[in-house]
């Protein structure tokens, strides 16, 4: 007898529980759709007081639908507009039958997961409207903010308005900031997967909506590259998790850390260098970088209104909107804040990097080497995939923050260090990230590493007037350029257009009183350009082989279409620009030597030769100087000149 035909029997909690435990493959797809609608309108019945189900059992029929929904045939029952709404309704019953809505949240989110269309349906049913519930519910347990976290994170990649819904007017953001500063500090029981989804989620939200704001805004924006001012309440305790998650030499990256790197990434360095940097002061601003996104329109209470088309339940009068009245009282200025990060986030991020590194490359070892892969690979590391993401960072706040790359150079690139011995052999994070540099299995992870230690070396600078930390007017001035770039010419018509004589980019957008000035301004300045990339080009060049030798950095400045010869060494200075390393002192010069040593000299050179021309590399310059009578028209030694 199946088990299809036992329930149809009895809709006992033996029955119930049997279809839990049975196996996966235990119904056909025909059988397991049809159990699976029974036990649904049985659910629906017992709700109204009626069926063959007891109130009391909702739970386990539930926990039967959600053991029968691990396939696409039983999702797509569960993921049907009626049943969806079937689902909602009972797990929207949080204060009666806790375990019940918990399961209904748990059936659903397996159904949009198998089933894409599902997703569009919630988002038609208003699901999103009852996780901000959960959200603002004080009583809600963290296995509640998971489960409400797991489907916004399925609502999230549907195509439409749901993200521009969902972060303007239930203002997701804020929620997403309360409940990523109270998890963070959680050791309740589903705590840990509750920040994990919600980690997920604030990083496609993030995405999604950026994206959309920049379809607004203009083509020509790359996604993850930008931000948006309505995220600036999550930015705090994010940058607060980097610090307080847990990371150790022996695990440097390890659960929501490695969601919080992920998050991390779409935060802009400069306008919370506050946050990042406690020590850097707080920026007078009026927005964060990014793109700027429109703004809801909010009543008296500061309760977003109603648009037009957005959906039922987020009006003026709805619960939704009282609810989300009351959290923003609540997270008015005049209450107390959450303290604000206190660590330097560029310090502990590196300190990150050089751990993981440090564990997964051990010694000098070369990252390519199948042992270090099979032991990265035993441990379940996928190093590429782990260890990109934080070098990613460390990037860039070197690059978003001079103080903070100031000091991370002088833990990477100190001033005295070991020069002695080959860079790319050494025991430490420079010699692992310069072997990473030439590794053939980790491609995103060397890329990675290498634009870091540009970025460290101070390559960051930028195409315009003026470099991010040297001028280019300046350089162009001691390049002998200052003609060009004032001129003859009388500019006191055009120094009333403009506040800065010197920005030619402003003065040829402005009519010119005279066609004359026009052509030797845009001559002047298309010279000074084409200079201005050969500086650029020899200053990338430069900066990083210096730091770590040409030869090391080739590769990389190739990779970025950097393409110079080798530096020449420079009079004086002992470093081998091919290798980076510091060479050995030389032996005394000709003129200081001795004639024993020279005759000592000479008989090394002698044996050279002779075994050069033994193998058949080259003739012996010595026999042939001999046999062609060149020895007999030198003088001999003790004769007089003329």
């Amino acid at each position: 007898m199946s088990l299809l035909t036992d329930y149809r029997a009895s809709a006992s909690p033996t029955v119930l529980a049997n279809i839990t435990n049975a196996s996966i493959g235990a119904f056909n797809d025909q059988d397991r759709a049809i159990l699976i609608q029974l036990i649904i309108d049985d659910v629906v019945a017992a709700r109204n007081g009626q069926g063959r189900i007891a109130s009391k059992d909702i739970a386990l029929a539930l926990g039967a639908i959600k053991s029968l929904g691990r396939l696409e045939s039983g999702s797509r029952v569960v993921a049907s507009e009626k049943n969806l709404s079937h689902f909602l309704d009972i797990a929207k019953d949080l204060s009666s039958n806790a375990e019940a809505s918990k399961q209904a949240m748990r059936c659903i989110a397996n159904a949009i997961l198998l089933v894409p269309a599902g997703r569009e349906t919630l988002v038609d049913l208003d699901g999103d409207e009852f996780c901000t519930r959960v959200y603002i519910n004080e009583a809600s347990s963290p296995e509640f903010i998971f489960l409400a976290s797991r489907l916004l994170f399925f609502m999230a990649h549907t195509d439409g308005s749901f993200i521009s819904r969902v972060v303007r007017q239930h203002r997701l953001p804020n929620l997403l900031a309360q409940q990523i500063e109270s998890l963070g500090q959680s050791d309740a029981p589903f705590a840990k997967d509750a920040l994990t989804d919600i980690l997920k989620l604030h990083f496609s939200a993030v995405a999604k909506y950026s994206r959309l704001v920049g379809h607004e805004s203009g083509p020509g924006l790359v996604l993850g590259e930008y931000w948006d001012d309505v995220f600036e309440p999550t930015a705090s305790p994010l940058i607060k998790l980097l610090h307080t998650l847990s990371s150790s030499p022996s695990n440097p990256i390890t659960g929501n850390l490695t969601y919080a790197i992920h998050a991390l990434l779409n935060v802009p360095v400069a306008p919370f260098a506050h946050l990042w940097f406690p020590q850097s002061p707080k920026p007078s601003r009026s927005s964060s970088s990014g793109t700027q996104s429109p703004r809801p329109s909010l009543d008296k209470n500061g309760s977003p209104l109603e648009a037009h088309g957005s959906g039922s339940g987020s009006g003026n009068g709805s619960p939704l909107s009282r609810a989300l009245n009351l959290l923003n009282r609540r997270s008015s200025p005049g209450r107390k804040s959450p303290p604000l990060p206190t660590g330097d986030s560029a310090i502990r991020a590196l300190s990150i990097l050089q751990n993981l590194l440090a564990l997964h490359l051990p010694g000098n070892c070369d990252p390519d080497d199948a042992g270090v892969r099979a032991a990265a690979k035993s441990k379940g590391v996928s190093l590429d995939e782990v260890g990109a993401p934080i070098a990613a960072l460390v990037t860039r706040l070197a690059a978003g923050d001079d103080g903070a790359r100031t000091r991370m150079a002088a833990v990477v690139l100190p001033p005295d260090m070991d020069r002695s011995s080959p860079l790319e052999k050494k025991d430490d994070f420079l010699g692992r990230c310069i072997r990473l540099m030439t590794s053939v299995y980790y491609p995103t992870l060397k890329d990675a590493i290498g634009e870091l230690l540009f970025v460290l070396c101070g390559s960051d600078v930028y195409f315009g007037w003026g470099f991010r930390r040297k001028s280019v007017a300046g350089d162009l001035g001691c390049k002998g350029y200052e003609s060009l770039r004032f001129g003859a010419l009388d500019w006191a018509p055009l120094r009333q257009k403009i506040r800065n004589p010197v920005d030619g980019l402003h003065i040829l957008l402005l009519p010119p009183p005279d066609s004359r000035h026009i052509l030797i301004i845009s001559f002047a300045f298309s010279f000074c350009f084409v200079h201005l990339l050969i500086v650029i080009s020899q200053s990338f060049r430069q900066a990083l082989s210096a730091a770590i030798g040409y030869g090391n950095a080739a590769g990389h400045l190739y990779n970025k279409g950097i393409m110079a010869p080798p530096p020449a060494s420079s009079g004086g200075d002992d470093i081998n620009p091919i290798t980076g390393t510091r060479e050995a002192p030389s032996g005394p010069s000709l003129s200081e030597m001795t004639d024993e040593e020279k005759q000592r000299e000479a008989e090394k050179l002698f044996v050279l030769f002779d075994r050069m021309e033994r193998m058949g590399m080259a003739k012996n310059p010595i026999r042939e100087a001999f046999q062609s009578g060149k020895f007999e028209n030198l003088p001999k030694k003790g004769d007089d000149s003329d």
